[in-house]
């Protein structure tokens, strides 16, 4: 059997960034404050992601919570930056109690998404992805 022509695939347009001068201002005074990483931009983020995600705090929320930890109903909203998608992983599998346990995974995906899972101290466990859905099978979920 013969191997298919190679074709080159048209190259997708890169839109340019929305940035302006506000936001080069913004960056150049963050970077030049020292704090790359937790300064007040990051809390500022961090308060107003908070906000956005539970914009009509518990009226027993105190100032003492800290600017980004919001409570809803008995729920409290509490808002993390991290510096990466791994982390955010990470984190995310820390606070759902995943250590000592399983978590499912489609083959095909990022090597990071293992990676955050060992890191948070559970075991990934592969399974089949439903071909016309694209989804976890969940027949090989069930048998996993």
């Amino acid at each position: 059997m013969e191997a298919a022509p190679a074709r080159r695939a048209k190259a997708l347009p890169a839109p340019r960034s929305p940035l302006g001068r506000a936001e080069g201002r913004a960056l150049a005074e963050a970077v030049g404050s020292g704090w790359v990483g937790t300064g007040v931009y990051t809390r500022l983020f961090e308060a107003r992601f908070a906000a956005f995600v539970c914009p009509h705090p518990h009226p027993s929320l105190s100032r003492k919570a800290g600017e980004g930890a919001r409570v809803r109903g008995r729920v409290r909203v509490r808002v993390a930056a991290v510096n990466s998608g791994t982390a955010a992983l990470h984190l995310a599998l820390e606070a759902a109690g995943a250590r000592g346990g399983e978590v499912l995974l489609a083959p095909l995906d990022a090597v990071a998404t293992a990676h955050a899972v060992g890191l948070a101290g559970a075991v990934p466990v592969f399974c089949d992805v439903d071909p016309e859905r694209g989804t976890l099978c969940p027949a090989a979920a069930e048998a996993a």
